[in-house]
């Protein structure tokens, strides 16, 4: 990413020779080759929710600020809240809570402080702005902190264009069935070619055994994948 696409498209940028066209060789098929295509991609806001209280004895309890009493009624609208109501492309981009952690770990003294983790796969109508907002305003009456990073932009790229009809009309004249559109899954270096205005889209093998133990391909798709890229250089302009 960094010293890969993300740094190769900066230089092209430089010297005005940005591509308008590219496909990403992810691991886009599901059941078999070219089943599914990928035309976008939702992005990745990490986040650090930091709640303010003062530690103190259970035994004097108005002697403390507990954190956790402070968060507690509006927990049921930050965990698993959806800050959107999705679309056609899109599954709503939904608040998922990871990590909540505070205190000594102990039974007879209260937390000084709560941490939330948290993460937002976004889509194109979720921004961080409007996550930002939409926690601020929820927490205004409570001590805290918010720290967010949007790790990848989500992005989408139009079904009709070039690329997409191209490589979709390929892959039907070779296995008979048209792939599927998708915007689903993590990110992959596609993001990089739509935030200078690529028109991008993801092709490749089945992803069944991704990330796993004995991560693998079919070499057989491998070669799938290769003809389908090579018809579709020699058709490009047909």
């Amino acid at each position: 990413a960094i010293f890969g696409t993300k740094y190769t498209l900066e230089c092209l940028k430089e010297r005005d020779f940005l591509p308008h066209f590219a496909i990403v060789a992810e691991p886009t098929s599901v059941e078999k080759f070219g089943d599914m295509i990928k035309v976008g991609r939702r992005g990745s806001i990490n986040g650090i929710l930091r709640v303010f209280g003062k530690q103190g004895h259970v035994a004097y309890p108005k002697k403390c600020v507990n954190p956790v009493e402070l968060i507690a009624p509006y927990l049921s609208q930050i965990a698993g809240y959806e800050l959107d109501k999705g679309s056609a492309e899109f599954e709503p981009s939904k608040l998922v809570i990871t990590d909540i952690r505070g205190g000594l770990e102990v039974v007879n003294v209260t937390p000084n402080d709560l941490k939330i983790m948290f993460n937002v796969r976004n889509s194109t109508q979720t921004s961080l702005e409007d996550l930002r907002q939409y926690l601020e305003n929820l927490l205004s009456k409570i001590p805290h902190s918010l720290e967010l990073n949007q790790s990848s932009k989500p992005f989408l790229t139009n079904k009709q264009s070039r690329i997409v009809q191209r490589i979709a009309k390929v892959l039907e004249s070779k296995n008979g069935f048209a792939p599927k559109f998708s915007t689903s899954g993590g990110t992959s270096d596609a993001r990089y070619f739509a935030e200078y205005g690529v028109s991008v889209v993801e092709c490749g093998v089945c992803n069944d055994s991704i990330h796993s133990i004995n991560e693998r391909v079919r070499l057989s798709e491998v070669e799938s994948l290769q003809n389908a890229f090579l018809t579709l250089l020699a058709q490009w302009n047909l």
